[in-house]
């Protein structure tokens, strides 16, 4: 999600490119990319002309915030730390101000 990217407003999950392409920067400054694994949560989109887009793949509803956000992204979270070795790093704009909440570092 990028609604918080400057100038590009909410893409939904079409935004997808955005933790890709930081993969792609990561990688060339030497982090090893079997490390990185560029990942999008789909809770929806607030840009009608987006969302409503017949060629839109994402959830076709308005994006969920507060609560039920936040117990959506601990829900992630815990799933990647019981799948990976360790979440060091969430590298996604939008979850900046739950990273707060949550202690995590993100990486931009």
């Amino acid at each position: 999600m990028t609604d918080n990217i400057v100038g590009l407003g909410d893409l939904g999950c079409h935004g997808q490119g955005i933790p890709v392409g930081k993969t792609v920067v990561y990688g060339a400054c030497g982090v090893d990319p079997s490390w990185l694994l560029p990942i999008t949560v789909d809770v929806g989109c607030n840009t009608d002309a987006v969302r409503d887009d017949p060629l839109y793949v994402g959830l076709p509803q308005q994006r969920i915030r507060g609560e039920k956000y936040f117990a959506l992204m601990d829900e992630v979270v815990e799933a990647l730390q019981v799948r990976t070795t360790i979440v060091a790093a969430l590298d996604v704009a939008y979850l900046s101000s739950w990273s707060m909440n949550a202690g995590i570092l993100l990486l931009s």
